[in-house]
């Protein structure tokens, strides 16, 4: 268990997942790293300023994939990820224990039976996943040769009533919920593996107090095409709506294998229904 008294930074602490995980694990000592990441003159000064932090969970992103901001992405995702690495030198943060990295699943390209482990060669199908495998590159590039513990994280789909409409599942909500009779749903056929957030910022917790190294992909147990997540959250909103389905022949589907995290001690605890129950109780 980590010691009330060891002092943890954290980036991307107002961002979803962020704010949630220090929700949950309020009793422990934050310190937010409350600077726009792709400066470097304030990122280093920051690091100067808290340079006996022991952990470091580095969250922020830029996670949006519809008409994404290429330049930004990169700033962001590559530049301010070798900022915080470079700041990290600077300050010499010597107390450093830990540096952990919340990744994503696309850096893996589709397939279209198999799970998907962290074995799995990297190969990116959008220009998001690109910017995040480079961070991961840069990461583990600096940590080798500073004999930083660090692990990554690649997150699979998961849901927050926090995320923003244009996200998968508030989407779907949404549509569910409009006065339109009838709607459309793309690509029902592809596969995903919806984590409750809760067990996201678990999965963090739990490598980081396990001191954990490596590579662990954070998912589900659950694959679920889409078809079928759009028929049970039908089912239970009780709505009358009209769905239009449509399959791609292409491969579209990102099965995360979590056996890894699994054998390391961390169990999931909200299943898809959970996910729903959740959901329903915000309308």
């Amino acid at each position: 268990m980590i010691h009330k008294k060891i002092k943890i930074g954290i980036s991307g602490h107002k961002g979803v997942l962020g704010s949630h995980f220090i929700k949950m694990f309020g009793t422990l000592k934050f310190i937010p790293l409350q600077v726009d990441i792709t400066k470097k003159k304030q990122v280093d000064n920051w690091f100067i300023k808290n340079h006996d932090i022991d952990i470091f969970i580095h969250l922020a992103s830029v996670v949006s994939l519809n008409k994404l901001n290429k330049k930004n992405c990169y700033n962001v995702n590559v530049i301010g990820t070798k900022n915080i690495l470079n700041a990290i030198n600077k300050a010499k943060v010597n107390k450093l224990k830990f540096f952990f990295y919340s990744s994503t699943s696309h850096v893996y390209n589709y397939k279209k039976n198999s799970l998907i482990n962290e074995k799995a060669t990297p190969k990116p199908f959008n220009y998001y996943g690109k910017t995040k495998l480079l961070a991961e590159k840069i990461i583990l590039k600096f940590c080798k040769k500073n004999k930083i513990n660090h692990s990554i994280g690649r997150i699979f789909s998961f849901t927050s009533i926090t995320q923003k409409k244009d996200y998968f599942f508030p989407s779907l909500i949404k549509k569910l919920k409009s006065n339109k009779d009838t709607f459309t749903i793309g690509s029902s056929n592809a596969i995903r593996n919806f984590l409750h957030i809760d067990d996201v910022c678990l999965a963090i917790m739990h490598i980081v107090k396990s001191d954990l190294k490596g590579i662990y992909n954070i998912c589900s147990e659950e694959n679920l095409s889409i078809q079928e997540v759009v028929f049970r959250v039908k089912e239970n909103l009780k709505s009358n709506k009209k769905i239009k389905l449509y399959f791609d022949n292409k491969i579209n589907s990102l099965k995360g294998s979590n056996k890894k995290i699994i054998y390391s001690g961390w169990k999931q605890t909200k299943n898809f229904n959970d996910i729903i129950k959740d959901y329903l109780k915000y309308l």
